[in-house]
């Protein structure tokens, strides 16, 4: 007897003719996944300072009337990342998608590094520092956490240049050097990013001046030296203002030559977490605690990690 169609399609997926699903699917191995980036437990753990109010009034307020999130824990709200491209620009506002200028250096390095290597990915961002590439052929590039400055970057830049990008590490060990014909400088000093880029969201254009001034206070006023300027979207605007520290290397001798620097990020910044930041961040090198949203180029110590977590 001639068994109905469906029983008959039953039948054929007996356990004898068909392959169990595991068997064809390659099981990933340590041959086929192995990271480039640098392991988390090879990198040297940062301490967590607690917030603390300014001992001096700060020189602008905060402005008022926004829309932003208080509630939200910020730990771990920090992009995932290996590279920072910063492009100089000279302005601190662009269009609402940097890469929609298609022949900007940050249009063109964006499509670039798109599909670069998933261990390392690349986050690349326009800045409102000056830029000393003068032709629409070449840009000013900062590498961070790293701490590299391209003062003029060829576009599209070389095959040797695009994994400089992405792996400065094998770059330069001296702060003037030479790599595949590009001059390259190491960054020495701290640089501060604030988000100002108000065409995204006003929200971070809104709180861009005044940090950007109480910043530039408090280190005046510490005899600190480092660079403050505006940065295209970073991510995360509800939680505004949105800074991240980039930070050098502060090994000595041949040690310093080769290390890189680390930076933290930070969200819901208002001019009175800025002396803080100085203090902690920037002078002792610890992260501020509640408004940390994640560090790269190092690790916060796990105790402290668990502590801010579960505030």
């Amino acid at each position: 007897m001639r068994l109905p169609l469906p029983l008959r399609f039953l039948r054929s997926l007996s356990t004898s003719s068909v392959r169990p699903l595991a068997a064809r699917i390659p099981v990933p191995t340590a041959a086929t996944l192995t990271p480039t980036a640098t392991p988390t437990s090879r990198r040297k753990p940062v301490t967590v300072a607690p917030l603390t109010a300014p001992t001096t009034a700060p020189c602008a307020c905060d402005p008022s009337g926004l829309d932003i999130d208080r509630d939200t824990p910020l730990l771990g709200t920090m992009p995932r990342y290996s590279t920072h491209v910063v492009v100089s620009t000279g302005r601190n506002d662009w269009s609402s998608r940097i890469e929609f200028d298609a022949s900007a250096a940050a249009a063109v390095l964006k499509r670039l590094l798109r599909g670069g290597d998933p261990w390392r990915p690349s986050l690349v961002t326009n800045s409102s520092l000056s830029a000393e590439a003068s032709t629409p052929g070449e840009g000013s590039i900062h590498i961070f956490p790293a701490g590299y400055y391209i003062p003029r970057l060829p576009l599209p830049p070389s095959p040797a240049a695009l994994a400089l990008l992405t792996d400065p590490g094998s770059a330069a060990t001296s702060d003037i050097h030479h790599h595949h014909h590009l001059l390259l400088r190491r960054v020495r000093t701290p640089t501060i990013l604030i988000c100002s880029h108000h065409t995204r969201d006003a929200r971070c254009g809104a709180y861009f001046p005044p940090l950007a001034a109480e910043f530039r206070r408090v280190l005046r006023e510490k005899a600190i030296e480092a660079t403050v300027a505006g940065s295209s979207h970073l991510g995360g605007h509800k939680w505004a203002g949105n800074v991240v520290v980039y930070l050098p290397a502060k090994e000595e001798g041949e040690e310093a030559e080769r290390a890189d620097g680390w930076g933290v990020w930070y969200g819901r910044v208002g001019v009175k977490e800025v002396q803080a930041i100085v203090e902690e961040t920037v002078v002792g090198g610890r992260v501020v605690d509640g408004i940390c949203r994640g560090v790269v180029g190092r690790v916060i110590e796990p105790t402290e990690a668990v502590d801010i977590a579960g505030k």
